[in-house]
């Protein structure tokens, strides 16, 4: 352990080591303390918590607590497998479209409708969990296999529950993060070496007005400020697509390429932003709800 910082493991060796001085006599204690005490050169409160774990802890009883890696170095693993994973779903989309016509309809379904909506269960998980509604959460979050096997007791699930769940709340935006950058660096980068023009069709009556009212509804956040990010009425006739109408002219085909940056803001405000957003206010809670949880469990 640093010693600069405290984490939720560091909760549970606190609640194990005070279940285990239990069982010594006040005596004992009081001596053992003063001398820890004498010897700590710590200022802050955290700095000589983490320095008083260190040294009373049992080391055959403590090693079954520590994590493999640090809550941060976790983090970053994550949020990196996940930009890998990011940037081969998006290179797959792009190259699974023949002649280089990338159907607008479905991309936006996939990295933004789809990538909200997931945002929108984080959001609501959230509220859960600061109202304590929270019960079946995080069941299948994959950081809470490396949790378990690193908790000495089932019991410490229950008691820290509140910590525990913001600890995965974090690691599912990390996910999220990681995998909207890698999505958005494939983006540019193919388009920057491949030539992709973006169309749009649809078996239903679809006309270009209701698709350009959803365009219009869409890109309002930013089309007063950023023009190039906005599609207009030329772009979404000119993208219309259908297997019978023949070759596009270049015309078109260069008004088709006008898409790329309305799709690129889309994916930056409606799932970057919102992750970035739940993510810190994550961190926060986190760091409010792990202070709390080390001072009820020394009261």
């Amino acid at each position: 352990m640093t010693g600069n910082t405290l984490t939720s493991m560091d909760l549970v060796r606190l609640a194990q080591q005070l279940d285990r001085d239990r069982e010594l006599g006040w005596q004992e204690l009081q001596s053992r303390d003063y001398a820890i005490g004498v010897s700590c050169r710590h200022k802050s409160d955290k700095q000589r918590l983490s320095y008083w774990l260190d040294s009373v802890a049992d080391p055959a009883d403590d090693a079954d607590v520590h994590l493999p890696m640090s809550e941060r170095s976790l983090g970053v693993l994550v949020a990196s497998i996940f930009l890998v994973i990011g940037f081969a779903t998006m290179a797959g989309f792009l190259f699974s479209h023949t002649h280089g016509l990338v159907n607008v309809l479905w991309f936006f379904a996939f990295f933004v409708a789809l990538q909200f909506a997931l945002c929108l269960v984080s959001g609501i998980t959230l509220i859960a969990v600061l109202t304590g509604n929270s019960s079946a959460s995080f069941t299948f979050n994959p950081a809470r296999l490396v949790y378990s096997k690193s908790m000495p007791a089932k019991r410490y699930w229950r008691e820290f529950k509140s910590v525990f769940q913001l600890v995965f709340m974090r690691y599912g935006q990390d996910m999220g993060i990681g995998f909207i950058l890698g999505a958005l660096g494939a983006f540019l980068l193919i388009l920057t070496v491949n030539d992709f023009s973006f169309t749009w069709s649809s078996t239903f009556n679809l006309s270009n007005e209701a698709v350009l009212r959803f365009t219009d509804i869409v890109s309002s956040p930013w089309r007063q400020w950023l023009p190039l990010a906005a599609v207009d009425a030329e772009t979404v006739a000119n993208s219309r697509y259908h297997p019978t109408g023949g070759k596009f002219s270049p015309e078109q085909l260069s008004s088709m390429h006008s898409w790329w940056p309305f799709l690129f803001t889309s994916m930056v405000f409606y799932v970057l932003l919102p992750r970035l957003i739940l993510w810190f206010m994550s961190r926060w809670l986190y760091s409010s709800r792990l202070s709390r949880a080390f001072v009820l469990s020394l009261i």
